[in-house]
């Protein structure tokens, strides 16, 4: 949170604000729903059709004729999807999906777990006209699938969690989506979800499996060639049952870490195992406040640079979302209603705005739960100082609206200046944090106006909406880019306070999205 310390000495007090990372509550629009198929059981976004949105995969079961299908859904640009076509795929039983370029020709493809043939079937797609599909054999009831390059060659191998038969499946890419069976590893028992994610830092994706009936995470390194290591087991705690797994690096130290969605009594959490470097200490348990947890994922929500978690809570027909702190500790979570028993979930860019929003497939509603993220998440913080002026503490930087460039709907703000005072907002591309007029100068080096000074309301309140389309900064060397950081400070006259006549607000970091 944002944090502001006040310092008294002599007959002097001094405010500033602590160079820290300000954060908001996550949150989210309630849930709109999308009619489908029957039972459907796990979604998957990617740009299937290549007109540059996030489209929407969904495994479901018997269509006409008695045959479970695949079903894909065209955005249409903002977030609005149509069904476009069904990929029949037999009675093979789909059930989880993951949405990968598995042929490397930039487009993006499918993988779906087959729980009913024991089999992964690959979806390849054809220049965004349809798939090509082949089917390898796995263990018995895979129930979990992620992809990542187990063997190092350079492109994504497929890898499963087998429900029955207690095991993980390795399938290797022959570089054109082609997969061929490397070995299939026993571990566990009653095997649920999976996570694929180079643990040991050597350039290989290891495995995590989730062992429900154990209570514990098995975590397989990889060996290279596509085989995998003796299996190192976490419990999750007594009495927890592991389902749902998400692997990032939730405490900024470069190391994947690994959550479990993990249930005790029903209650859901999220159990975090920290990477040591050598090895995963933990587990941390924080409360998703939700009734039987199902999947998991790891996304970067708030738009602050770390990854928050969030879980399909089965019992209670909702989603919790959990926001890092940074460090790798969780605060109380966000719930957003959805259909009835939610399942699988996926998060990807619905609406095209920037900002992560999620998908749960609701197997006894008939229909996926979308959960748009409206982009208020904090990708900005306060650094430098204020100072006092002669209507109170000092002017402090805030902002709204999206940090994304292609939505433009990015405002600077400063609160606490002079009632009807005129001021001006400027940035730049360095930071500083030197004395200047009454206050302090926190932008360094070249520096770039935002239009002509203003007057603040009688609050002393003042804003400027920044427009990425025109004018400065829409070219030259303060344009504003996405993958950027700008910084940005408010500067104000103040005649009565009885010194140089002018003082500054904090400086505001902001960084920015395409």
């Amino acid at each position: 949170m944002k944090r502001t310390i006040s310092l008294t000495g002599g007959a002097t007090a001094f405010l500033w604000i602590a160079s820290a990372t300000s954060f908001a509550q996550i949150s989210f629009d309630p849930a709109s729903t999308l009619a489908t198929g029957q039972r459907p059981d796990a979604v998957a976004f990617g740009d299937f059709d290549l007109d540059g949105d996030q489209d929407l995969a969904v495994t479901t079961g018997p269509q006409g004729g008695n045959l479970d299908a695949v079903e894909i859904y065209a955005n249409n640009g903002s977030g609005t999807y149509a069904f476009s076509f069904s990929v029949l795929i037999g009675n093979g039983g789909p059930g989880a999906l993951v949405a990968r370029d598995f042929d490397a020709d930039g487009e993006t493809d499918l993988a779906v777990a087959l729980h009913n043939s024991n089999a992964v079937m690959m979806l390849i797609n054809n220049g965004g006209a349809g798939f090509s599909t082949t089917t390898t054999g796995v263990g018995v009831d895979p129930r979990a699938i992620g992809a990542g390059d187990v063997d190092g060659d350079g492109d994504m191998d497929v890898v499963t969690s087998n429900r029955d038969s207690n095991s993980v499946s390795v399938l290797l890419n022959n570089g054109a989506g082609g997969m061929s069976l490397a070995g299939t590893t026993s571990v566990g028992v009653d095997l649920r979800g999976v996570a694929v994610a180079d643990f040991s830092g050597d350039g290989l994706a290891d495995v995590a499996v989730s062992s429900h009936d154990t209570r514990e995470v098995a975590v397989l390194l990889s060996t290279g060639g596509g085989g995998l290591g003796a299996p190192t087991m976490l419990s999750v705690g007594a009495g927890r049952r592991s389902e749902g797994l998400a692997a990032a690096d939730l405490n900024g130290d470069g190391l994947i870490d690994i959550a479990a969605a993990s249930s005790l009594n029903n209650d859901s959490w999220a159990s975090v195992f920290t990477n040591t470097g050598g090895g995963f200490s933990g587990p941390t348990h924080f409360a998703f406040l939700g009734v039987d947890a199902d999947s998991m994922v790891a996304a970067d929500f708030d738009l602050d640079g770390d990854a928050d978690l969030a879980t399909a809570n089965q019992d209670s027909n909702s989603v919790s979302i959990l926001e890092n702190n940074g460090s790798g500790s969780f605060g109380s979570p966000t719930v957003v209603a959805t259909g009835t028993r939610p399942g699988g979930m996926a998060a990807g860019d619905i609406d095209g705005d920037g900002d992560a929003d999620l998908g749960t497939a609701n197997r006894d509603g008939n229909d996926v739960s979308l959960l748009r993220n409206p982009g208020d998440g904090v990708a900005w913080s306060n650094y430098c100082q204020t100072s006092p002026n002669s209507a109170g503490a000092g002017a402090i930087m805030d902002a709204s609206g999206s940090n994304s460039i292609a939505s433009n709907s990015f405002t600077v703000m400063a609160s606490g200046g002079i009632p009807n005072g005129s001021g001006m907002f400027f940035y730049g591309a360095n930071q500083t944090n030197v004395p200047l007029g009454d206050g302090r100068l926190c932008i360094s080096a070249q520096q770039f106006r935002l239009g002509p000074a203003t007057s603040a309301d009688g609050a002393g309140n003042n804003s400027r909406p920044v427009d990425f389309t025109q004018g400065n900064p829409g070219s030259g060397a303060g344009q504003i880019l996405g993958g950027s950081d700008w910084n940005f400070q408010y500067w104000y006259r103040d005649v009565m306070a009885g010194g140089s006549g002018f003082n500054f607000s904090d400086g505001l970091q902001v960084s920015f999205i395409p």
